[in-house]
């Protein structure tokens, strides 16, 4: 609902351009799945595997969605959506969509050929957006590799991560993790030569030998390192020894192919190896291996009756506590492994060999060694080896979010599924062509994550315009701000002088945010409305504050005033009171004298001087730019 104006506002707005004819939004609508097969031809009319649409006010390009279903009532419309996307040949970018819309908020396309895993870590106290990027291609087939890059609430690069010594960060295992000690764990590869006969190979190889680094980022020291190939035998690895699993790539044999790593509360490490089907803990002063289960020599009995060791080419394993435990079970390659068992979700009862992947809860016993499904989570539309379902390959992820809800994404499939509690789906997405996997385009899901995210850019809000009359008669405006995520409203001021347009009795139109861009349609001129030359646009948090303001818009060259529109507010100025003026007075006073206090206690040493933590590395090559118009 628009905020209300004062009567003093109204009166001045009236003979100005005070009606608004219409308002809607400039983001294409997300399709829903009524519309059938609407949303294939929208996608093989627009860019084939990547459904996206553009704007007038920002360059930015922004996926377009198939909603399959979405109970609004049991999802959290408060907090984000984190995806790294892919919006065209070897461009990729971090996105962000709001949890009340599905609209795009923010979306990093400046640079980056590849970016996975976007999400928000919080490191010292403050919240960053983390995400991995790098070149196409990556270092198992390429021997290049990328960063990860830590991004502070006004989209500033802050951090510049990557693994210290010999070993690289590999693009094809993007994880890392802010701990509990405010330390880094990234996981690394290093690629050795070693004895490969035990599974075929010759004595001598190249081998992808996976790990990770805990990293200080106060010293910029690796103050633990782990190794897989000094762990864990060859011969219990399922990959088979061939191209499939990077023989005769410059990074060698992928044997053991590290999926996710964490710190537990206990101080040891909580790894997955995608190619053992096995997650293991790892001992925090020694390396030693402490159990595994899954796999060839799990420790751990399956009380029921395998079906909580069964996971395959599994990621994003994570222990809650001691005593669960949550990944994402891809089940996706027809090897020795096999597959994870008939997925009997929705009464379709199938009897295929292989079934779709899943997301699976245990319950561990680490004292007496047991495992127990807690709930396994099936796509809702309940197949065997669907085109949905398969194609795991391209990673995966599962979040435990409030209230026992869980988030799903579906790896080489582009597609998302929230859970409530009782593992009924209350949101289902797709945000590319499923059926294809990575292998068409790298079009995949392969993390996504639901976070509380406050995004105030450095750079202004952006707007274009249509002015046939060269005035704001019969005016379109088109309004964005790339990354703010509090913006309720949208104002648009006007005057004939450049410098004035700041004023609060020139707001000329107010409407609601309506997506990404939001599209304002100004009063006709002809109705006797005085028009107007210049523009400026304002965005309105839900308290009626002006968050941030655009530069000022000449409607008759058409170009953007490269100055500011100054707007700070759409309000009337409150009158003073004598009471007020008085407690001003005060409080004015009070302040005084604790400045002068603290300034005299610190000129006596009362206080030592602070300095930040320094930064891993300084990514001075790259350039925050900001939307301008």
């Amino acid at each position: 609902m628009p905020l209300k104006r004062t009567a003093c506002a109204a009166a001045a707005a009236a003979v100005l351009l005070s009606i608004i004819r219409g308002a809607a939004a400039a983001d294409q609508p997300n399709f829903t799945n009524s519309t059938g097969g609407a949303y294939a031809a929208f996608a093989n009319k627009t860019n084939g595997f990547f459904p996206q649409q553009t704007f007038r006010s920002s360059d930015i390009i922004a996926p377009v969605l198939q909603v399959n279903s979405w109970d609004k009532t049991q999802t959290d419309g408060s907090s984000y959506i984190f995806i790294g996307a892919t919006y065209g040949d070897n461009r990729s970018a971090p996105m962000i969509l709001s949890g009340k819309d599905l609209s795009l908020v923010y979306a990093d396309q400046q640079q980056f050929s590849q970016v996975y895993a976007s999400s928000v870590q919080t490191f010292n106290g403050t919240k960053y957006l983390t995400f991995w990027e790098g070149a196409s291609g990556g270092s198992k087939d390429s021997g290049t590799d990328g960063h990860w890059l830590m991004y502070d609430g006004k989209y500033e690069l802050k951090y510049n991560l990557t693994a210290k010594g010999s070993r690289n960060v590999r693009k094809d295992v993007p994880e890392m993790r802010v701990t509990r000690d405010n330390t880094i764990l990234l996981a690394t590869y290093e690629t050795v030569s070693f004895d490969c006969s035990a599974v075929g190979g010759p004595a001598e190889a190249p081998l992808q030998d996976d790990g990770f680094q805990e990293i200080d980022p106060a010293t910029n020291k690796v103050i633990f390192e782990w190794s897989a190939r000094k762990h864990f035998n060859l011969s219990d690895s399922f990959a088979t020894y061939d191209v499939d699993f990077g023989v005769g790539s410059p990074g060698g044999f992928d044997f053991f192919h590290l999926s996710s790593v964490e710190k537990s509360e206990d101080g040891n490490y909580f790894i997955s190896s995608s190619h053992f089907s096995t997650v293991a803990l790892i001992h925090g002063q020694d390396g030693s291996v402490i159990w595994t289960l899954g796999g060839k020599n799990s420790d751990f009995k399956d009380v029921d009756g395998g079906n909580a060791t069964s996971f395959a080419w599994q990621h994003d394993a994570q222990l809650i506590g001691n005593d669960e435990l949550v990944l994402f079970d891809n089940h996706v390659r027809a090897t020795e492994r096999g597959c994870s068992g008939n997925n009997n979700n929705n009464n379709n009862n199938n009897n295929d060999n292989c079934a779709a992947s899943r997301g699976l809860r245990l319950r561990l016993d680490q004292e007496q060694k047991t495992v127990s499904l807690v709930k396994e989570y099936w796509h809702p539309e309940g197949r065997a080896n669907s085109s949905r379902m398969g194609g795991g390959g391209g990673g995966g992820s599962m979040q435990m979010l409030k209230e026992g809800h869980v988030l799903i994404a579906w790896g080489g499939n582009p597609a998302f599924v929230e859970y409530d509690k009782a593992g009924r789906p209350v949101m289902d997405v797709e945000r590319g062509r499923v059926g294809g996997g990575q292998r068409d385009g790298d079009m995949h899901a392969y993390r996504v994550g639901r976070h509380r995210w406050q995004g105030e850019p450095s750079w202004p809000p952006s707007v274009a315009v249509d002015a046939p009359l060269k005035s704001t008669s019969n005016a379109t405006v088109y309004v964005s701000w790339n990354g703010a995520t509090d913006v309720a409203q949208w104002a648009i001021l006007a005057s004939d002088t450049a410098d004035t347009v700041s004023h609060y009795k020139n707001v000329i139109a107010q409407t609601n945010r309506t997506g990404f861009e939001t599209q304002i349609v100004l009063l006709d001129g002809s109705s006797g409305v005085v028009s107007r030359r210049y523009i400026g646009a304002a965005a309105i948090s839900a308290s009626g504050d002006v968050m941030g303001a655009s530069f000022v818009y000449d409607m008759r060259t058409g170009k953007a005033v490269m100055q500011s529109s100054g707007i700070t507010t759409i309000r009337p100025p409150v009158k003073a009171t004598a009471a007020a003026g008085a407690m001003g007075g005060s409080i004015f006073g009070i302040s005084m004298l604790f400045y002068i206090g603290n300034y005299f206690w610190r000129k006596r040493g009362g206080a030592s001087s602070s300095s930040a933590v320094p930064l891993l590395e300084h990514a001075t090559t790259y350039e925050k730019v900001g939307n301008a118009v």
